[in-house]
């Protein structure tokens, strides 16, 4: 049997992002409007509308920004028995953080941010409401746990467990000419605003079981292994995507894990 424990830093510095020095962040003037929904119910939040002297203009310049620096911080807890009276076992336990960039991504999924954009403009402030989110597919807790055990009659069951703190997203609103009217003559048609950092709002965690029975039968030389799959044996319906926009479908699922599969096969040896 052996143990570990390891602690792990990773940062991302200075990475590519884009700004329209045409369109500094002085030309857009803030003002507050209402939200009907959103993480904590009806809220009001801030919108920055572009001044119409400087719609349309465009001199985006790529360069390296500090404002897209990211950090990980995680610590690991491993086990490993090599395989003896019959049994054998890998686990694993990870905490971590990833932290950074941008909120970024479609709306509808809530974004599934890198924490770096190459796109959007880093002198909107609409787009850096939120800059030290969690990036990416990141979960507080992650477990790991697969082994196998040789039975009576050379029948082998092996197995592995996953279960994942729920993956962060965020919820936006589209604020528009028409929901603004007439307290404010909006320049953009729409504009897309996040209501949360991601990692404020998590999606549920997720705990699944695969398991596979194998028995080999010999012919000679020859060896064929019978086998039977189970694919979340539980069936667990665990969501994985809601609709995060705000609106008639707000927080309905989008998604959820795949069902219960069961496997039949053999294989040949020769």
């Amino acid at each position: 049997m052996r143990v570990g424990a390891m602690f792990y830093y990773r940062t991302n510095r200075d990475q590519l992002g884009t700004r329209n020095l045409a369109v500094p962040s002085s030309a857009y003037t803030p003002f507050t409007t209402t939200v009907p929904n959103g993480p904590n119910g009806p809220t009001t939040v801030t919108v920055y509308n572009l001044q119409p002297a400087f719609n349309g203009l465009q001199n985006g310049v790529v360069d390296n920004d500090p404002l897209l620096d990211t950090e990980y911080k995680g610590v690991e807890f491993t086990a490993n028995k090599r395989f003896s009276h019959r049994w054998q076992m890998v686990a694993g336990l990870t905490f971590g953080k990833n932290t950074g960039g941008l909120n970024t991504g479609g709306q509808s999924t809530g974004g599934t941010s890198s924490g770096q954009s190459s796109t959007q403009d880093l002198n909107d402030p609409n787009n850096t409401l939120y800059n030290d989110g969690v990036i990416g597919n990141d979960s507080k807790v992650a477990f790991r746990l697969s082994g196998s055990y040789l039975g009576p009659g050379n029948v082998s069951v092996a197995g592995t467990m996953l279960s994942n703190g729920g993956y962060p997203y965020y919820s936006s609103y589209s604020v528009t000419r028409a929901s603004v009217a007439p307290a404010v003559a909006l320049t953009r048609a729409s504009q897309v605003i996040p209501l949360s950092a991601r990692g404020d709002e998590r999606l549920p965690a997720v705990t699944m079981v695969d398991l596979r029975i194998s028995r080999p039968i010999k012919f000679g030389q020859r060896q064929i292994v019978p086998q039977l799959d189970l694919f979340n044996i539980g069936n667990a319906g665990t969501i994985v995507r809601y609709n995060v926009a705000v609106g008639s479908t707000y927080l309905t699922p989008a998604e959820i894990v795949a069902p219960r599969i069961v496997r039949v096969g053999f294989s040949i040896d020769f």
